[in-house]
Order: structure tokens, then C-alpha cells, then sequence
């Protein structure tokens, strides 16, 4: 959990940073973690040594063997998949296969942001969505446009956000 508080620590200053306010987030208060375990212990642990947090997830049906093969093991097993692919960050005890697939799963989910102000010399403008493919050294990113998804173009990486994608 030293990383995920560390990681959490980190967003509270980027908020202070990008808005000027230097009280708590809301969204602080209760820090939200998704938590895949096969072991139900896992989750009574973290809920009893951790009350900031709120733990996502729980112990799932579809993890068992005789399980895996079902209509809700499958939803279960492709459900904890599109949470991780989609986290913002990833702590993990690398002892399983479908952490392995996650991991590798994740850069080849193309992720799109927004950008948060006009960058008026390649003609970006407020709201523009991108995909980035890449970062580079000097801070900037090489992004492909949405709309025209054959324009590739070198941009400042502070110029944009993710679009974080939700399931209803």
C-alpha cells in the first residue's frame, strides 16, 4: 500500500497544482482501490487496516476452476480485466496469469485525451482528443488525432488529460 498512498499523494498536489486550491480534493477523502484477490482474506485485511480507502471488487465466483468456464466466470474474469486496463495505476504481486495478460493488455488499449487549452502553433484547440503513442524525453508526446487519424504530431504532454472511460 506504500505505493498506492504514494500514487494518491502525488494527485492530491497535481490538483493543488492545476486549480490554485490547496485544500483537499472531495475525491481524497475516500481514496478508491480496485482489489482482485482469489483469497477472501485479502479483502477483510485491507478494509480492517485501511478505512480511507473504499476497496472495488471483491471475491468472485469466476475465479474458482469449476467457475471459469461459466457465463458469470467469464463476465467476472473480463470485468477485473477492463477495471485494470483502464487503472490509473497498478500495484501488483506478479503471481498469476491474468496479471500477466492485464499488464500486456494494457499498452495495446488505445486510451484517448482531451486537451485542456489551445496550442495555437499546430492548431490544437480546447477539447481536441488525441492518442498518445508515445512519449519522449523533452516532456512532449507524439499523439495521433482522433478525427484524423492520419495526422501524427509531436505536443506538449501537460496539454492534455485522459478521458477516463466508465461502466454504468
Amino acid at each position: 500500500m506504500f505505493y498506492v498512498e504514494h500514487f494518491f499523494d502525488l494527485k492530491e498536489v497535481e490538483h493543488s497544482l492545476e486549480t490554485g486550491n490547496t485544500s483537499q480534493p472531495v475525491w481524497s477523502r475516500q481514496r478508491r482501490v480496485l482489489l482482485t484477490a482469489d483469497d477472501a482474506a485479502v479483502f477483510h485485511e485491507a478494509k480492517s487496516q485501511y478505512s480511507r480507502y473504499e476497496f472495488i471488487g471483491g471475491l468472485r465466483n469466476g475465479s474458482s476452476i469449476k467457475n471459469r468456464g461459466s457465463s458469470q466466470g467469464v463476465f467476472d474474469m473480463n470485468l477485473d480485466l477492463h477495471l485494470l486496463i483502464a487503472a490509473d495505476f497498478i500495484v501488483c504481486a506478479y503471481t498469476s496469469n491474468s496479471v500477466d495478460e492485464m499488464y500486456s493488455a494494457q499498452f495495446t488499449h488505445k486510451r484517448w485525451w482531451r486537451a485542456i487549452a489551445d496550442f495555437e502553433r499546430e492548431d490544437v484547440k480546447l477539447g481536441d482528443e488525441v492518442s498518445i503513442e508515445s512519449t519522449q524525453w523533452d516532456g512532449f508526446v507524439q499523439a495521433e488525432w482522433k478525427l484524423n487519424g492520419t495526422r501524427n504530431i509531436k505536443l506538449p504532454a501537460y496539454l492534455f488529460h485522459e478521458i477516463v472511460e466508465t461502466i454504468l
